[in-house]
């Protein structure tokens, strides 16, 4: 994370929810491999205690803005594992369209490739 931070002046941040300024998780921006290709990745990770209380949502909303419009980004991906229904809709509200699927996991059914254009 230091690395990509270090390369590009950008990346995952702490996420503290407001109300009691404890740590619930982290996500950002992040440049990852898509198969061959390296796409600017939208990723986050949340405690079990946050789920469900809109989080996620509005992270990736703020992630998606401060993608288009402090580092001028035309689109923005997300990989999401098909059964994580939470992050499917998560991703939707954010405005983000599946366009693919994309086999990242060995073994493993091929998690759903979103996009965000600017």
């Amino acid at each position: 994370m230091q690395e990509h931070w270090d390369q590009h002046h950008f990346g995952a941040w702490t996420i503290i929810a407001k109300e009691n300024e404890s740590i619930i998780g982290f996500g950002g921006l992040s440049y990852k491999k898509y198969g061959e290709d390296e796409k600017l990745n939208l990723g986050y990770r949340f405690a079990v205690e946050a789920w469900g209380k809109g989080y996620a949502t509005e992270f990736t909303k703020k992630a998606v803005d401060f993608g288009f419009n402090h580092l001028d980004k035309e689109e923005i991906f997300g990989l999401v594992r098909p059964d994580n229904i939470a992050s499917v809709k998560v991703l939707e509200k954010a405005g983000m369209t599946q366009i693919g699927t994309l086999n990242d996991v060995p073994g493993q059914p091929e998690s759903l490739v979103y996009r965000i254009q600017k």
